[in-house]
């Protein structure tokens, strides 16, 4: 996952991926979580582009994808 995405591209991204499943999420996953987790503060937050409740809302929605909590993506 490149450096710089907005959370709101991250998020939809995530989508996608788990979407096609297979290896584009598995690789996708991957880089996701090793860009995400080593930036996330220690109270829970990630640093913002918009707002911090934005970007925290929109990364753990990205990070949660795969556990299909939303009604919408479930398979």
């Amino acid at each position: 996952m490149p450096k710089g995405r907005s959370p709101y591209s991250t998020y939809y991204a995530s989508q996608a991926m788990f979407q096609l499943g297979g290896r584009y999420w598995d690789q996708f996953a991957v880089s996701m979580y090793e860009y995400l987790l080593p930036r996330q503060r220690a109270n829970g937050s990630w640093r913002p582009m918009a707002s911090r409740a934005y970007a925290t809302a929109m990364y753990t929605l990205a990070l949660g994808v795969s556990y299909r909590q939303l009604p919408i993506y479930q398979r």
